[in-house]
């Protein structure tokens, strides 16, 4: 579990750091996408917490 929490968090860091040199369209989908790593990685801590 705490590994792919890891990988999660990595993954969007790098994300949000090639967030400056692209174009707005571009940017919006990638803010989209962290925005959904984001809440996927809210529901597995959550379901984590609750479940044990």
């Amino acid at each position: 579990m705490f590994l792919r929490l890891a990988y999660l968090t990595v993954t969007n860091t790098f994300a949000a750091l090639r967030l400056p040199p692209m174009g707005d369209r571009d940017k919006d989908v990638e803010i989209l996408a962290l925005r959904l790593c984001g809440a996927i990685t809210l529901i597995l801590l959550l379901s984590w917490a609750f479940v044990g």
